[in-house]
């Protein structure tokens, strides 16, 4: 969220799935941004595949193990 409170968006490639669950349509993907830049984003993004053009709401978080995600 920025600073007003309102969801982030991001648009970009999905470059490769890390995880995704079939079953509640969870998933791990490796995206490249428009401008270029590679994260990492989580949540429901049921059948998400390579290659998709995706636009993402959400926040930025750091995770303990993982690192930082969208």
């Amino acid at each position: 969220m920025n600073a007003s409170g309102e969801l982030l968006k991001l648009g970009g490639r999905v470059d490769n799935v890390l995880y995704q669950n079939e079953e509640n349509g969870y998933a791990v993907c490796e995206v490249q941004s428009d401008d270029g830049e590679t994260f990492t984003a989580t949540g429901n993004m049921p059948f998400i595949g390579i290659g998709e053009r995706v636009e993402l709401y959400g926040k930025w978080a750091q995770h303990k193990q993982y690192g930082r995600q969208f």
